[in-house]
């Protein structure tokens, strides 16, 4: 059941369990992880480097269908800040729209086949928005990658009407945005170790698993759309991410060169793509730094890729040794 929330109209559905089928000091520690860092960065591991999934269909898990009212009611309900957020400009573009420019959209929390931190086959879960209406011969993919997020719960494919707390999915409420005022076809990857995928540690910054799982995603969608909605499917394909996203867009990219997969765009927003590098001086200023799990949850990853080269107890003084391991587990909150 649906909860009995005022932005929820009586229009929604929700199917479960359908398979779509045809039809993120001091000197010694800076040389250390300067050490650390670069040695990762640079050796070329094979144990941990995925292979290729095959590809195979989205699955469907939970599907919802929403109007274009529930839409900007959920727009009125996000907190507006002109200086980070402008959801207004969003919104009043959105209801200048008639009904008869824009359909109903389909949000649908799917699973497809991916590889795990390890490089081992496991089923990851995303998110998928597509116009109800059906998706036509030139509708374009957008493949969504999501920025920074701690708990596993917030990730985009979590998401549901009516019953979360919008403010933790504010990127999803845009993808759902961008896909109603175009009626293009969004996907947004969870990633490995988000969503559904809780018995793992999130890569956060590991290049070859986050480029795994965002390709992998593009390739399921690709073959969904032409298997499941139109057969003479032909439209362009792009990537997208902002902060954490933008990392997995610039990775992605060029693991879906590699496949000789087709795109016809990449934005790749604010992210960090230089880790040894700027990123190095950021993280390791001797002044406050505003997001202060950025590097703890970049070290956890790197231990858990490459726990030779990144030990906590030479990378952290006690406490933060054994509490940053525990607090950046995805079960906890960023306070």
């Amino acid at each position: 059941m649906l909860s009995n929330n005022p932005l929820i109209p009586p229009s929604m559905y929700q199917k479960k369990h359908k398979k779509i089928t045809a039809p993120t000091g001091n000197i010694l520690l800076i040389l250390i992880l300067s050490i650390a860092i670069l040695s990762a960065c640079n050796k070329n591991d094979d144990e941990n480097t995925p292979t290729p999934s095959p590809v195979n269909d989205l699955e469907v898990v939970n599907e919802y269908t929403l109007s274009n009212q529930d839409m900007q009611a959920y727009f009125e309900a996000l907190d507006n800040d002109p200086d980070a957020y402008d959801y207004m400009d969003f919104y009043e573009e959105l209801s200048g729209l008639s009904d008869t420019m824009m359909q109903q959209h389909t949000f649908s929390k799917v699973t497809y086949a991916s590889t795990d931190n390890e490089g081992n086959p496991v089923t990851l879960s995303g998110l998928l928005i597509y116009p109800s209406g059906g998706i036509k011969e030139t509708t374009p993919l957008i493949s969504q990658n999501h920025g920074t997020e701690l708990e596993k719960k917030y990730a985009p494919s979590q998401f549901v009407p009516g019953q979360s707390d919008i403010s933790n999915f504010s990127e999803v409420i845009i993808a759902w945005g961008i896909s109603a005022l175009n009626n293009w076809v969004v996907i947004m990857p969870d990633y490995q170790g988000m969503g559904d995928d809780v018995d793992e540690v999130h890569p956060y910054c590991i290049k070859e698993q986050l480029a795994a799982s965002a390709a992998d995603m593009v390739e399921a969608a690709q073959k969904t759309i032409l298997k499941s909605f139109n057969p003479s499917w032909k439209g362009n394909t792009y990537i997208m991410g902002y902060s954490e996203g933008g990392y997995v867009t610039m990775a992605a990219l060029q693991e879906l060169e590699k496949r000789k997969v087709k795109l016809h765009g990449a934005l790749c927003m604010e992210g960090p793509y230089d880790l040894s590098g700027a990123m190095l001086d950021i993280m390791l200023r001797d002044s406050a730094f505003p997001v202060p799990y950025f590097l703890p949850f970049m070290l956890v990853a790197y231990h858990t890729l490459y726990p030779a080269s990144f030990k906590y107890d030479e990378m952290l003084v006690s406490p933060y040794n054994t509490e940053i391991p525990k607090y950046t587990t995805g079960f906890y909150s960023t306070d």
